[in-house]
């Protein structure tokens, strides 16, 4: 198992090196951070407690370069299992609103979904992953802070 587990972590670490993703262990307390400045999409991959692979993407919409207003979709999955994703609309490095989530299960199931605004530095993606009779939550946290929103 370790083997395994080893061999995909130098796979992605070295995709990353190649696409300009970031990877992270899950040993390290480090968040995604998409920079906004730089922009378009920035991939970032870890391994998680439970030793799933756990990509986070964050893209750039889409839109008229002179609107201050910005909109980014967020996107978090773990490996056959789930997908989250979610659009933060961005203005002076504040969040304006939070809208057009999804929840996919790959395998298993979500319920009691909802995604919202929590400030205007904080946005969360919530619901109830349940597989082969296990539940847990699914928490997806976008937070923006000195022109980087980190998941």
């Amino acid at each position: 198992m370790k083997f395994k587990k080893k061999s995909l972590v130098a796979i992605f670490f070295c995709a990353s090196i190649l696409f300009g993703s970031t990877y992270v262990s899950a040993n390290e307390a480090i968040d995604s951070q998409y920079d906004i400045e730089q922009g378009g999409t920035q991939t970032f991959y870890e391994i998680d407690e439970q030793g799933d692979l756990v990509v986070t993407e964050v893209s750039e919409d889409i839109s008229n370069a002179r609107m201050s207003d910005r909109s980014y979709t967020v996107k978090k999955s773990k490996l056959l299992k789930w997908e989250v994703s979610f659009k933060v609309a961005v203005k002076n490095n504040k969040i304006t609103s939070v809208n057009s989530s999804q929840f996919k299960a790959i395998t298993g199931s979500f319920s009691s979904t909802s995604c919202f605004k929590n400030s205007s530095t904080k946005a969360t993606a919530t619901g109830k992953y349940k597989l082969v009779g296990f539940t847990s939550n699914v928490n997806v946290i976008a937070t923006i802070s000195n022109k980087k929103l980190t998941i």
